[in-house]
């Protein structure tokens, strides 16, 4: 603890909170709904199993001949640095186990792991090349480790140069769906990026009331309002799953429809938008009633299959793939897509 060192570290410190701050503002211009969505966040987190982000998150995201090649590395370079070698072991079971027990089953939480087990992983590199001379075997486990991490790595720059499934749906809507057009999405992040009408932002924010964090969340507001000038927007709502609850934590949340064929009539909705990340969409045989009075009138999938339509991956979330089969699965990113319109012999 030398006094330069903690110079040093104290720098580093408030470059790091400086950073934040200029990416992450409203971290400190709305400091009590931050500290309460980490709280919130706080008790999502639970035991995911001893395993689940060694095979799933680690071992699908850095590849098994990677792993094994860490795990030799360790032994490897324990016997040239041992103190750095320790602290880097420390470091990995210890970041581990914390998220072993607690924690979530999304691979993105073992991230600051990749870059120490990649030090490993050279280290093993080293050691088979000292003990294997053989020209044929080090091409071998070169391509293995190139078609474990690179042919993934070139595929998924492809998919992200491709338009992801929701921006092909808003760029339909904007063909074909009229300024202020009533449209009922069923989730607004698997959803096309669709913007709301003026009048609905200032509905929403006449609703809130003096204190400090209503004057932030006013301000914002007012700043999306500007965003919006020369865009086309909708009057948009989020429709409910059977025995969903409205949920309105934030500001822009609602207004709430649920799938029922009067409400949807008397919000004047003429386009209905379901995506296949959830599975509710599959599951809607009694409530497919309400669509009698709408016809499915395009879809958008990011599958090469023509008969697939959710994800492989039983912890996918986020319309973007992980897995491998997921991912040569794909020929774009997003969630599969159904829009539907209201027939045109039907009464608004």
């Amino acid at each position: 603890w030398r006094p330069e060192n903690i110079k040093k570290i104290a720098g580093m410190a408030a470059v790091s909170v400086a950073a934040f701050a200029v990416f992450a503002p409203y971290t400190f211009l709305d400091w009590a709904s931050f500290v309460e969505a980490v709280y919130r966040q706080s008790q999502g987190e639970a035991f995911v199993g001893w395993g689940h982000h060694l095979f799933y998150s680690l071992g699908n995201g850095m590849g098994v001949v990677l792993l094994m090649l860490g795990a030799t590395g360790f032994f490897y370079l324990r016997k040239r640095f041992s103190a750095a070698t320790n602290v880097l072991a420390f470091f990995l079971v210890f970041f581990y186990l914390i998220h072993m027990g607690f924690s979530q089953h999304y691979a993105r939480y073992v991230l600051p792991m990749i870059p120490a087990l990649s030090l490993l992983a050279a280290g093993g590199w080293y050691w088979f090349q000292e003990k294997t001379k053989s020209v044929f075997s080090r091409g071998v486990l070169y391509l293995a480790v190139a078609f474990a991490t690179l042919v993934p790595a070139l595929y998924a720059d492809f998919l992200f140069l491709q338009n992801d499934t929701r921006t092909l749906c808003a760029q339909w809507m904007e063909e074909h769906a009229p300024q202020g057009t009533a449209i009922a999405l069923d989730n607004r992040f698997h959803g096309p990026p669709l913007e709301k009408t003026v009048s609905q932002i200032e509905k929403a924010g006449n609703a809130l009331g003096n204190s400090p964090l209503d004057k932030t969340k006013t301000l914002r507001l007012e700043l999306k309002k500007k965003s919006l000038e020369g865009k086309k927007t909708y009057t948009l709502y989020r429709l409910l799953k059977p025995g969903e609850k409205e949920n309105s934590e934030f500001v822009l949340s609602g207004p709430f429809l649920p799938l029922d064929s009067r409400q949807l009539k008397e919000a004047g909705v003429e386009y209905l938008v379901f995506n296949y990340t959830e599975p509710w969409p599959q599951s809607l045989e009694k409530e497919r009633i309400a669509l009698r009075d709408f016809e499915r009138v395009q879809t958008f999938s990011p599958y090469w299959s023509l008969s697939r339509r959710q994800t492989l991956d039983p912890h996918g979330t986020t319309a973007a793939p992980y897995l491998l089969r997921e991912l040569f699965s794909r020929k774009q990113l997003g969630p599969y897509l159904e829009i539907y319109r209201r027939r045109r012999g039907a009464v608004s």
